[in-house]
């Protein structure tokens, strides 16, 4: 059953992919270039024709179409609207050329977690068309025995890269057509941040790594039946909630409970709950929208914090931190790390209302960057 549901699934992934990619916007320019082209070289073409037809028993039939008064005219003034037609194909394929040379890709490597990685995501965004620059977020000095020893700095490498330093290089560079293309293995709560300081103010390509292949892939493929889903059934309305995510690997509620005791919560969970079930751009896309969605409702019932539980690939906690936006409650999102007695140790707060984000939560205080 499973597998008519997952077929069922892809077969409509496909067709809405096919259906936009054959009613997606036709450049104009190049369309009436086309247009005039065959309306000129072919109106030139027909203004003289013949046509002879013998039959078996001998007839011969003989049909002539000459525009023979306007001829010396016609043909002449047809070849011009097909050159005018041509020059204008040419014309704007040299201007495509030009533009995508102007189009700048930002590779932002957000890598923690591990040593560095020796496939960097730039040699990978390189090969899309335009030129490329690489801005490396590297808080491994930040990690002992592969636990975050020193958070607040993680943080404000993280803040003042993406504040200060994406920023100048997004100023320096005077090209409007940017595109960011944004990979990590960062803390879960720096991978939210992230997303929400760089918004949706620019064209934005998410990249994850894949740790058996140990290269870099974008967000694609098609959709399936495990998607994501919502539980709003241990979920009352109170100044501060809780969201549990479990996407890649379940998430304890008596680990939860030990961090904050006594606070409803909302839970989004998965069918199967796996490494990199949420690589299909098209299942990420549309989440966003449900989650989006969801802070909406909370902000609307009036919570004013959420602390975010969450186990999931980085390129969701990327692409959930930014759909947070300034209309939405304040959020911190918490680090996991089994090693430690305590699982909870930190998490990153921002979104708030009066400045004092984003900053490293430790116990009860908060450390701002």
């Amino acid at each position: 059953m499973k597998f008519i549901d997952d077929l069922i699934s892809f077969s409509k992934s496909v067709t809405w992919k096919y259906i936009t990619w054959i009613t997606k916007p036709i450049n104009q320019v190049m369309k009436a270039g086309f247009f005039l082209c065959i309306l000129g070289f072919g109106g030139a073409g027909w203004a003289a024709l013949d046509v002879e037809h013998s039959s078996a028993d001998g007839t011969h039939t003989s049909v002539s179409l000459e525009v023979s008064q306007s001829k010396p005219f016609w043909e002449p003034l047809m070849t011009c609207v097909g050159l005018i037609g041509l020059a204008m194909v040419i014309g704007e394929s040299l201007y495509i050329i030009c533009r995508r040379r102007k189009v700048l890709n930002i590779a932002i490597e957000h890598i923690a977690l591990r040593e560095r990685i020796s496939s960097p995501l730039i040699n990978f965004v390189s090969k899309e068309s335009g030129g490329s620059e690489s801005l490396s977020i590297d808080l491994t000095k930040c990690y002992r025995s592969l636990v975050v020893n020193d958070p607040q700095e993680a943080l404000n490498v993280t803040v003042i890269n993406l504040r200060n330093t994406f920023m100048a290089k997004k100023d320096q560079t005077g090209i409007k057509d940017i595109t960011v293309h944004y990979g990590g293995t960062a803390p879960v709560g720096l991978g939210f941040l992230a997303g929400f300081i760089l918004g949706n103010t620019s064209h934005v390509i998410t990249w994850d790594y894949n740790r058996d292949s140990g290269e870099w892939y974008k967000l694609a493929g098609y959709s399936d039946t495990n998607k994501p889903f919502i539980d709003w059934s241990s979920y009352q309305p109170a100044k501060e909630i809780c969201i549990i995510m479990e996407i890649s690997h379940p998430v304890s509620t008596g680990d939860v409970r030990k961090k904050i005791s006594d606070l409803s919560y909302v839970k989004v969970s998965m069918p199967e709950i796996k490494y990199d079930n949420m690589a299909s751009k098209e299942k990420m896309d549309a989440f966003q929208l449900d989650f989006r969605e969801m802070m909406k409702k909370l902000n609307a019932d009036g919570v004013e914090l959420v602390h975010i539980f969450c186990a999931a690939q980085a390129a969701f906690n990327f692409c959930m931190g930014r759909q947070i936006t300034k209309n939405h409650p304040a959020c911190i999102v918490y680090e996991y790390q089994n090693s430690l007695k305590e699982k909870y140790p930190w998490g990153v707060l921002f979104n708030t209302k009066d400045e004092q984000s984003p900053a490293i939560i430790q116990g009860d205080k908060a450390t701002i960057v």
